[in-house]
């Protein structure tokens, strides 16, 4: 983090190297684009990003009366490249049922192995009768559901599917069940299936002589008896390193600070998957502590089940500059019900630290969301309708006193964050409004200069601070740092 006249205190590099464990990149985002303030040799600089819901225009910025002599800075934030971090599925149709000496063996032991959600935990999990995208499908899609999970718990092959349905069933059952079970690890992308009159099959472990059809499974038994119990220890050391007694917030914002604290971005399976499969699932975290955006979401879903809340996957696309979805920017991230409310929570992003100089501190911005402030960089596509997200009250800023209300004093509140940010050696402060526009960066400006004034600001932080600069991403989201 560059500062102008002002060393870097040893906590904050002590920190900065603890959290980053790695090379983490926000796979998209539109950056802030720059607009500078200044009145002779002292303004707060101001930043602001188009919104993505409208016609991208160039921002302007408000002139600032400063009470104090900070100098004028501006920033652009670098741009990042939309990637491709989340997986599709194909399906590949046989019009016969393969001859008996081309249908593989059905493995001899059972799928108590497999089980990586530990039997004492401190918290009574989501029961599979619960998961999301189940509970989306029809009946007929339901019992096809319970048959190929029947099927790929235990890494069985495949076989006959006994529900009468058509492809549109199969598609959704396998999609739902994908979604649904972050702990079948070894699934494939790929499946295998017959309509005929001898009756319906689905294979996920499967292939001809000519390789004119194959799918598998991606890990072997053995491999995934080994890794199924290297992820449920780690599992269980998690929830017994967790206080007890908390509320459902704490423990998602406990949960999600954990992978954030111990997973990099797995940046070469963006350009080769097949060579880092395992960065696309949620053993990627538990065993390598590397893992994309889909690693992320599914290492999430799976801690929130064994924590006892319901969530659920969602895909989509980043946006970009000119808000449009990105064809090529696959993403995935998570909806979560806290006490009884939904939210959007993307462990990726924020894990990719607060945006100001690349900062690698996690940043709370993505945390159980509402679906407007989702939409400035996300954009869904997916194959379920999902629960309705408009609420605040369960944002990280909203539980922590960060949220700013129209009843609020913006001075007292900007106040309390910076002496706040001063006490934890953090020279940033994430901000949000209530509303859409309720605290835009103009008024945040003038807010910093007059507390400036009152609170003599250089002392609060410690020494002579020449540079503020505000970015603001949303309606709802400022940046603030010095």
């Amino acid at each position: 983090m560059k500062l102008t006249g002002h060393r870097i205190p040893a906590a904050l590099l002590a920190l900065l190297l603890c959290l980053g464990l790695g090379s983490c990149v926000r796979p998209a985002g539109p950056p802030p684009s720059t607009a500078e303030s200044t009145i002779d040799t002292a303004a707060i600089a101001t930043t602001e990003t188009p919104t993505t819901t409208e016609a991208t225009s160039a921002p302007t910025a408000a002139t600032l009366a400063p009470t104090t002599a900070f100098e004028a800075a501006t920033t652009n934030a670098p741009p990042v490249p939309a990637i491709q971090d989340s997986m599709n599925v194909e399906a590949q149709k046989l019009e016969e049922l393969p001859p008996p000496q081309e249908l593989p063996e059905e493995p001899a032991a059972d799928s108590a192995a497999l089980v990586v959600i530990p039997a004492d935990l401190p918290y009574t999990p989501i029961l599979p009768s619960q998961y999301y995208a189940y509970n989306q499908l029809n009946a007929v899609q339901q019992a096809v559901y319970e048959e190929m999970r029947g099927y790929a718990q235990a890494m069985r092959p495949g076989g006959r599917i006994r529900q009468a349905c058509d492809e549109k069933d199969l598609s959704a059952a396998y999609d739902a069940l994908l979604t649904d079970y972050p702990q079948f690890f070894w699934m494939p992308r790929k499946y295998v299936y017959i309509l005929s009159g001898e009756g319906t099959y689905v294979y996920f472990q499967i292939s001809d002589k000519r390789v004119q059809y194959s799918a598998d499974y991606l890990v072997t038994r053995e491999e995934a008896v080994e890794i199924a119990a290297k992820m449920k220890a780690a599992i269980a050391g998690i929830f017994d390193a967790m206080p007890r007694g908390l509320s459902e917030f704490e423990r998602e914002l406990y949960l999600h600070d954990w992978i954030c604290a111990n997973t990099a971005y797995e940046n070469r399976a963006v350009r080769n998957p097949d060579g880092y499969m395992y960065a696309f699932s949620s053993h990627g975290v538990f065993v390598n502590k590397l893992a994309v955006c889909e690693g992320y979401s599914r290492t999430l879903q799976l801690l929130l089940y064994c924590a006892g809340i319901q969530n659920t996957l969602v895909k989509g696309y980043t946006l970009r500059a000119n808000g449009q979805p990105d064809p090529n920017g696959h993403h995935m991230w998570n909806i979560v019900r806290i006490d009884g409310t939904w939210g959007y929570t993307d462990a990726t992003w924020n894990d990719s630290g607060v945006t100001a100089n690349r900062m690698s501190e996690t940043s709370y911005r993505w945390f159980n969301i509402p679906r407007d402030e989702l939409s400035y960089d996300h954009h869904i596509d997916h194959a379920f309708p999902l629960p309705e997200a408009s609420s605040m009250e369960n944002t990280y800023f909203a539980v922590k006193g960060r949220l700013l209300t129209e009843e609020q004093a913006a001075e007292a509140f900007v106040k309390a964050l910076i002496v706040e940010a001063a006490a934890e050696d953090r020279r940033y402060v994430e901000l949000m409004s209530a509303a859409p526009g309720a605290f835009n960066a103009q008024q945040l400006g003038r807010a910093l200069n007059t507390v400036a004034a009152r609170l003599e600001i250089n002392g609060v932080l410690g020494g002579p601070i020449r540079r503020i600069t505000i970015e603001r991403y949303s309606t709802r989201y400022c940046l603030v740092y010095w």
